[in-house]
């Protein structure tokens, strides 16, 4: 089985990110894994139908929230009127549509503080109503900051990367799980996810007078952004909730480990010679990645530490 969340192919631009997934090895190495996996996992309806020209048994399963993460957190009581973004620096072009937004929201509102977890907009100055917090290495450490700060509004903002109609739903259910009412950019990634006006707003023509419309409604009625944060959670809770998700997977995994166990299914038939260069031409590319990664001698060590694990199971009883 091989999970992936992303359209790796398609993700362009000058950030280390895309650099990494344009290399020619990165590249022969995922089409490597995508074409030899027996399952292909995806979490969206859009990089399924990518993937399927790559595999035809590419399936799709829902992506997780796992709310015991909740437990014990606290939420903050102040009185500031917070709206928030967490990602990634490789998002930071997302947030161009928020250039005349923010200004107009923090001249207009003097309660209202905007905060971003692991990226700020590079035109955007750090101040008393303009918060910067790093990334965390601990998703848990993330999780009780993220619910400590009491977002009102959570943002998620997509530009038109053609990359970004893959992603998955993680904003929403982030966003939702800590009861924080979201506006999402209508995108592929939230469509199917997102009831607009019920569990969130959605942003169709993504111009800074939507954003600033949206977060203005949300501003003017707590008590629509109230109801909508709690279906928001309820749906989330629901749809996404670790455990439920985990019974799809467990089922999956169930079913393909029959099938490949099963003496019905026959291994693909192929001459020695056939093999031969197929097991040639998987490990010189585990040579060039070993050599990309870490140069000629983390190739060696690995090379090395291969032979003692093959001698080591191999060798007399």
């Amino acid at each position: 089985f091989y999970y992936i969340d992303d359209n790796f192919w398609l993700i362009v631009g000058e950030t280390a990110l895309a650099k990494y997934y344009q290399h020619p090895i990165i590249r022969r190495s995922l089409k490597y894994a995508v074409e030899k996996a027996h399952t292909v996992i995806a979490n969206s309806v859009a990089l399924r139908e990518y993937i399927l020209p790559k595999n035809r048994n590419t399936v799709l399963l829902p992506a997780f929230f796992d709310f015991s993460l909740l437990s014990g957190c606290e939420v903050s009581t102040d009185s500031e009127y917070r709206i928030g973004f967490a990602g990634s620096p490789s998002r930071d072009a997302d947030l161009d549509i928020l250039k005349d937004v923010i200004p107009h929201i923090l001249a207009k509102r003097s309660n209202v503080v905007f905060e971003f977890v692991g990226c700020i907009p590079s035109w955007l100055t750090q101040g008393g109503r303009v918060r910067f917090f790093g990334h965390m290495n601990s998703y848990a450490e993330y999780i009780n900051f993220q619910v400590q700060r009491g977002w009102k509004i959570g943002l998620a903002p997509l530009d038109n990367k053609n990359s970004n109609k893959y992603k998955t739903n993680n904003k929403y259910r982030e966003y939702s799980a800590f009861r924080c009412a979201g506006i999402y950019t209508q995108s592929e990634s939230y469509v199917g996810s997102v009831v607009d006006g019920v569990t969130g707003l959605f942003i169709e023509s993504n111009t800074a007078a939507s954003w600033i419309a949206a977060i203005e409604r949300y501003l003017d009625d707590e008590a629509s952004r109230a109801t909508i944060a709690d279906n928001a959670y309820n749906d989330v809770l629901r749809r996404f909730d670790i455990a439920t998700v985990a019974a799809q997977w467990t089922a999956l995994f169930q079913v393909g480990g029959r099938l490949m166990n099963s003496s019905t299914i026959q291994p693909v038939r192929i001459s020695t010679w056939g093999g031969f260069v197929r097991r040639l031409s998987h490990y010189w590319l585990l040579v060039e990645i070993s050599m990309y990664e870490g140069g000629i001698k983390l190739t060696i060590a690995r090379v090395l530490n291969k032979f003692l694990r093959y001698f080591h199971f191999k060798g007399p009883r």
